[in-house]
């Protein structure tokens, strides 16, 4: 899956060549959990970094 950064499927465990998308409506609901797991990602960092400073 083009588009996601490396530490993303060392971090899943999954590969680019495991999307389980078999229908348009599986891929929206995959991307859908895709983008609020980096979400959760980022809001951590800024929580992380409002920390040290």
């Amino acid at each position: 899956f083009p588009g996601l950064p490396r530490w993303w499927w060392a971090r899943t465990g999954e590969t680019p060549l495991t999307v389980p998308a078999q229908t348009p409506e599986q891929e929206r609901k995959y991307l859908e959990d895709i983008t609020k797991s980096l979400e959760g990602e980022i809001e951590s960092i800024k929580k992380r970094l409002e920390e040290i400073v």
